[in-house]
């Protein structure tokens, strides 16, 4: 038994992914929700990916990222590839969670040079929903 089917959320969780793999996801929406319990509600941002159940409830780091990369305005990330990854945190002396991070873009070659197109090792084509090695995604 796995022991995080113990505790399900309908949230997307770092134990929910393969730490040394990246996902490629392409996002559907991002919404406000209220995350937290009756005793201490919390509203947060939850970001959804197209063909995934689960959404990602973002932190000031991935918001921050995601700003970075798409500008401020959520309604600009609608349709944008993205990567999920595994990582350490500094949160609570050292705890998974999962960063997002910029979708490598395929380069553009003239069909002479390159007779197969450039897939980066360790992670599938954007959006694709399927890593590298094309299993699919755990969510």
């Amino acid at each position: 038994m796995n022991i995080n089917d113990a505790f399900p959320s309908p949230y997307l969780r770092a134990a929910d992914l393969d730490a040394n793999k990246s996902y490629s996801v392409i996002i559907e929406d991002v919404i406000m929700k209220d995350v937290g319990t009756e005793e201490k509600p919390e509203d947060k941002p939850v970001m959804s990916f197209v063909g995934r159940k689960k959404g990602l409830i973002l932190n000031r780091t991935n918001a921050s990222q995601l700003s970075l990369m798409f500008g401020g305005d959520t309604l600009e990330w609608k349709g944008q590839a993205v990567n999920l990854t595994v990582v350490m945190t500094s949160f609570k002396g050292g705890t998974p969670g999962i960063r997002v991070v910029a979708a490598q873009q395929q380069p553009q070659a003239a069909p002479l040079m390159v007779e197969q197109p450039f897939e980066p090792e360790g992670q599938g084509q954007p959006g694709s929903g399927q890593t590298a090695d094309g299993q699919d995604l755990p969510f």
